[in-house]
């Protein structure tokens, strides 16, 4: 099993900078920067007994802060 956790980045100042017609002509420059939050990526064989090849499964877990009441 390979267990990946990787920081999400934040890209700022591109705009079309990534498109070689436009930085030929125009040059470019981008900011860019991790954050401390992350992507976890887990991945393993399949037992033989499926019957496909790939499987994708995700999950979302939220938290909400509930507002403190006096």
């Amino acid at each position: 099993m390979i267990i990946s956790r990787t920081p999400f980045r934040v890209s700022l100042f591109g705009g079309g900078s990534d498109y070689p017609q436009w930085y030929r002509k125009n040059g470019g420059a981008v900011v860019g920067f991790a954050i401390n939050k992350y992507c976890y990526i887990s991945l393993r064989p399949l037992p033989q007994f499926f019957q496909h090849k790939h499987r994708l499964v995700y999950s979302k877990v939220e938290t909400r802060l509930m507002p403190l009441t006096h």
